[in-house]
């Protein structure tokens, strides 16, 4: 050792090529092995220890170069601590760096903390490129962040045989890339979707679940042009390489926008990037209620398109559920393609329905329910869990469980209106029956403030907790509302409206019978009054709320996604709301009526002030692309009712 240090400090003389002794013979893979390089020990001593100091003393730069070998890049070491230097023939993995600081080897993340946490470092530095993907990912797509909202699962030891049979698809698909599960509204559609997706999360060793998206008539998740966004953004997060292809393509053309053009084009320019990609096992996709998102030529397009892509990219499998509608019925008709699941012919509901109502029964032993009564109830169900589901939750609310399985079982139709054609008349029948028994609702006024309140739910784009829907109400004249009218109304309708982490919904079959001839003349629902009246209520929010600089921002200076606790200060000073209120208002203002009050209040929005404030509402809650659909919604409505005064907003 001494010797080797004499000639070093009598004679400088190069640095040994560290990569040259690393790296592996001819014939033998470069990857990286556990435990000490070969002849590390020999390699280590012939450094030395103090070799840095020596280098201090004799004015020579602190830093080692390393000169590489032809195609390993170059690696580079400084600021050893004569401290740490001395190896242990037993140093393994990382230790080889133990001491250094300021570590760079080509090709790799740079290391500036000490050798001893390579490790660390190479562990945060592929969160922290991560972290930065999913936030160009989202800035770009804009995508449903957490779309799975719905919870009702099948009743245990029902679907069973359903269940089995579209698992044993997704373990042999056989070139079916597509799985439709279609029936009648309220036949479990839903609930056979979440607890498939429940099932095959227990089946990660075997398959990709990326994502499960209910769509929802009237709410974010019916939204056109965010549902292939959606798809693409959770994708990437299973294959981080297809993000980073993504995220290069919105950097190579800045103009393209994800929410700005067609759904072809959208499959088209997404999906084309796993064409060249490989997976390890197959990926799954549940959507939810197809025919609740767009329009029925959205549909057609979007399943024709889609389901060419899947054959080229050869590892990606969708599973829908809908209803029978024409559209998707026409572009799900290749069998080749298409593995088709009936649940009113080939999976008929009877047999469950009569498991479930029989467990809730044995469940409840105080009125013995003969098994008579029970086929009788399954009967009227139709088929339609939802009848069932509606009808035990019906029974919760009375006094007698007896008394009320004989009221359901003498119901009769409450109108003569013929619904022989109409395979949900039963159902109708049950939503009047729970409507007729609102004792509280029975007066004018009861009747009015149901009709705001449902018509505000049905009606709206997104759920809301009780709370903040009885802030909006309370922005309207007709009735005076408060919280705890607004919290009982919800409570007396628990038949037919359900809570989930706090928020309100409801069955689009309900829906759809409060704006039908079947549904009591005082309960029906006008959806253009609803409409109309949620428009007044987002103007009137967005003139009292809209601040100047509203999250309190120190600097303008800065981009918003480099505001590190933006989302802090957006919960902090911008309302549900008014976030509800600033994306919706040109929704509702196009689907409502055309009264005074909204011109006036639209004219008061876009002339003063207020318009450069809700901008700045909309950019931080990163609803850019909204504005200009707002706008373009406002104008649509002007032109159809000639206010003239709102012609020109669009183009302002």
């Amino acid at each position: 050792m001494k010797k080797i240090l004499q000639k070093i400090q009598s004679k400088p003389m190069p640095h040994p090529n560290l990569v040259e002794a690393l790296s592996s013979p001819p014939g033998h893979s470069q990857g990286p092995e556990t435990g000490p390089p070969r002849d590390s020990s020999k390699l280590l001593g012939a450094m030395g220890q103090g070799d840095a100091s020596w280098q201090e003393s004799q004015g020579v730069g602190n830093t080692l170069n390393l000169s590489p070998v032809p195609g390993t890049g170059n690696f580079n070491v400084s600021q050893v601590d004569p401290s740490h230097a001395t190896p242990s023939s037993s140093i393994t993995g990382p230790a080889v760096l133990s001491g250094a600081s300021n570590v760079n080897i080509d090709g790799t993340p740079n290391i500036n903390v000490a050798g001893r946490d390579v490790h660390n470092i190479f562990s945060f530095n592929y969160e922290k490129e991560k972290e930065n993907l999913n936030k160009k990912l989202k800035e770009k797509l804009n995508p449903v962040i957490n779309p799975v909202k719905k919870q009702i699962y099948c009743a245990e030891g029902t679907r069973l045989q359903l269940l089995n049979d579209i698992t044993q698809w997704v373990l042999k698909p056989d070139n079916h890339y597509v799985a439709w599960i279609y029936g009648l509204a309220g036949s479990g559609k839903s609930a056979v979707a979440v607890s498939l997706a429940e099932r095959l999360r227990k089946m990660d060793s075997q398959i990709t679940l990326a994502l499960t998206f209910h769509c929802v008539k009237g709410q974010e998740t019916s939204n056109t042009f965010q549902l292939v966004p959606t798809i693409c953004y959770h994708l990437a997060q299973c294959n981080p390489e297809y993000g980073k292809a993504i995220v290069d393509m919105f950097e190579k053309d800045a103009s393209l926008h994800a929410g700005s053009i067609p759904i072809r084009e959208q499959l088209s320019c997404f999906l084309q990037p796993l064409y060249r990609m490989a997976q390890t096992q197959r990926t799954i996709i549940i959507i939810d209620g197809l025919d609740e998102w767009g329009k029925p030529a959205d549909q057609y397009i979007f399943l024709e398109h889609l389901q060419s892509h899947l054959q080229e990219i050869g590892w990606i499998y969708i599973i829908v559920t809908s209803r029978q509608e024409r559209d998707i019925t026409r572009a799900m008709s290749n069998n080749a393609i298409v593995q088709s699941f009936d649940l009113t012919a080939s999976y008929p509901a009877h047999k469950d329905i009569a498991e479930y109502l029989g467990m809730y029964f044995s469940a409840n032993t105080a009125d013995e329910i003969s098994k008579h009564d029970i086929d009788a109830l399954t009967k009227k169900a139709g088929n339609l869990f939802i009848w069932a589901t509606t009808a035990v939750n019906y029974l919760e609310l009375g006094y007698s469980l007896k008394a009320g399985v004989e009221t359901l079982l003498n119901a009769k139709e409450k109108n003569g209106v013929d619904n022989i054609e109409n395979p949900h008349f039963e159902l109708y029948d049950l939503y009047a029956d729970v409507l007729y028994n609102l004792r509280r609702i029975k007066s004018k006024m009861g009747i009015q403030f149901f009709q705001l309140v449902i018509g505000f739910i049905t009606s709206a784009y997104e759920p809301f907790t009780v709370k903040v829907l009885a802030m909006m109400l309370e922005q309207q004249s007709q009735v005076a509302i408060d919280y705890s009218m607004v919290d009982s109304m919800i409570k007396d309708l628990s038949a037919v409206l359900s809570i989930h982490n706090g928020q309100v919904f409801y069955h689009l079959s309900f829906a759809e019978f409060l704006r039908s001839e079947q549904c009591p003349a005082g309960f029906q629902i006008s959806q253009e009054g609803c409409h109309e009246t949620l428009a007044n209520m987002c103007l009137k929010v967005m003139m009292k709320e809209l601040k100047f600089n509203i999250c309190k921002l120190e600097t303008s200076s800065i981009r918003n996604s480099e505001i590190l606790d933006l989302e802090d200060r957006i919960e902090q000073y911008i309302s549900p709301q008014l976030q509800y209120s600033a994306k919706w208002w040109g929704y509702h203002v196009e689907k409502g009526n055309c009264l005074n009050a909204t011109s006036t209040s639209i004219g008061e929005l876009i002339t003063g002030s207020h318009v450069i404030l809700w901008m700045e509402c909309m950019s931080l809650l990163k609803k850019v692309t909204e504005i200009k659909i707002n706008g373009r919604k406002v104008a649509v409505w002007s032109r159809k009712h000639k206010v003239n005064k709102i012609v020109g907003f669009q183009k302002q």
